[in-house]
């Protein structure tokens, strides 16, 4: 992966919602393995993905379908098992499977940062939290000592941290799950990054908090002009913070489109499931939610032709034998045999 990254020509997409713009993110044919004793993981498997300026854009899944394996490939963080093994993530115009690590140094955290679903394993034990703060800034904002403490005061009171003069030179384990994961968002958005990726990021917190994170996140990224992408099995929040949604399963993506239009007409029976699975107002005392019968596949040994059919009430000899791709069905696309393509239902 040492590869010169320097700009290379973007081309717009002729598909889908978003025909004339080129995005800030593009994930094309993105496969990343993992050599284990069973054998080779195929954790993402030829993920396709456009992510515009501005948008909030939800990923959203089944634990184990690749979310997180696809965030950590753009940031070039993969456990030393794993590695980007075919494909290109094209981000302004430069392919970050090609960048050297000190390329990589540069872009990860300055241009792009990551806000992780655990802080505490994120987090480094023996430094400071101002000290984490600060430190990127010095690095990749080329700001003095005291410019950068005078900033991350900022930041920890911007996030809603008490007495952040006091609590400065505190370390992580002083600080409840709440605050440090304000402290993440903090060192996020200390170097007003163009992209922010936000993995799972209110997973360990209680109701109240995870809304107040959120409301934060969303705020802060307002105020910067941010494009995010939001890592989450919560339709929820992709339902209260996204633009746009993209479904995953089994490393692949099987529907994207504008969030109104996913959420109330779903095409792919795993999206149909995974909402299904979601408590409604209109559910009484009693009502049994509805489940995804079987378990996500054996990422191994995927099965032949779609990889959902083992699990699909509408699964047929062709679901099994070929593998469906992205079709256009209005504003979203879906990659399912059982859908009828739009132009065959303006047709009849």
């Amino acid at each position: 992966m040492g590869m010169d990254c320097s700009s290379q020509p973007e081309t717009p997409l002729t598909t889908g919602s978003e025909p004339d713009r080129i995005p800030l993110l593009r994930i094309q044919e993105l496969h990343t393995q993992f050599e284990t004793k069973q054998g080779t993981v195929r954790a993402v498997d030829g993920l396709s993905l456009d992510l515009y300026e501005g948008e909030v854009l939800g990923l959203v899944g089944e634990s184990g379908c690749g979310k997180t394996m696809t965030a950590l490939s753009i940031m070039g963080l993969l456990p030393g098992n794993g590695r980007a093994v075919a494909g290109a993530i094209n981000f302004e115009g430069k392919n970050l499977l090609q960048c050297s690590g000190e390329e990589m140094k540069k872009i990860r955290g300055g241009k792009i940062a990551m806000v992780f679903q655990e802080p505490m394993t994120a987090l480094t034990p023996t430094m400071t939290i101002g000290r984490q703060i600060s430190e990127a800034m010095e690095i990749h904002l080329a700001l003095s000592r005291e410019e950068a403490r005078a900033r991350a005061l900022e930041l920890l009171e911007h996030v809603g941290i008490p007495s952040p003069r006091a609590r400065f030179d505190n370390y992580i384990h002083q600080f409840s799950g709440g605050m440090r994961q304000r402290v993440m968002i903090a060192i996020a958005f200390s170097c007003e990054p163009r992209l922010l990726l936000a993995d799972e990021p209110t997973t360990a917190l209680d109701v109240t908090v995870q809304a107040q994170i959120l409301d934060l996140i969303k705020q802060l990224a307002q105020e910067a002009g941010m494009t995010a992408l939001f890592i989450t099995h919560d339709m929820g929040i992709v339902a209260g913070s996204c633009d746009r949604v993209a479904v995953m399963y089994a490393g692949r993506m099987v529907e994207v489109g504008p969030v109104d239009d996913v959420l109330l007409n779903p095409r792919h029976p795993y999206t149909q499931g995974l909402l299904g699975s979601v408590p409604s107002l209109e559910s009484k005392p009693g009502d049994r939610l509805y489940s995804i019968s079987g378990l996500p596949p054996d990422l191994v040994s995927l099965p032949t032709g779609c990889k959902f059919w083992p699990r699909c009430p509408l699964a047929d000899e062709r679901c099994k034998e070929e593998e469906p791709f992205l079709e256009q069905y209005g504003n979203s696309r879906a990659a399912c045999w059982k859908v009828m393509p739009l132009r065959e239902v303006l047709d009849e």
